[in-house]
């Protein structure tokens, strides 16, 4: 798993949860905007955390 265009938080979530081994993780577009980027990633800590960021 790496980049998924069109993929809301919650299917992420979803996906990381039903699919991902511990430490898989997944980048989509964020609803913040346009150039904005969310990392989602599977952990035993963690339901499938959410790190957003924008390049510009």
């Amino acid at each position: 798993m790496w980049y998924h265009y069109d993929l809301s938080r919650h299917a992420a979530e979803a996906l990381l949860l039903s699919n991902g081994k511990d430490g898989s993780y997944l980048l989509r577009n964020s609803n913040e905007g346009p150039g904005c980027f969310a990392l989602s990633v599977r952990s035993v800590t963690s339901r499938g955390g959410s790190a957003p960021w924008c390049t510009s």
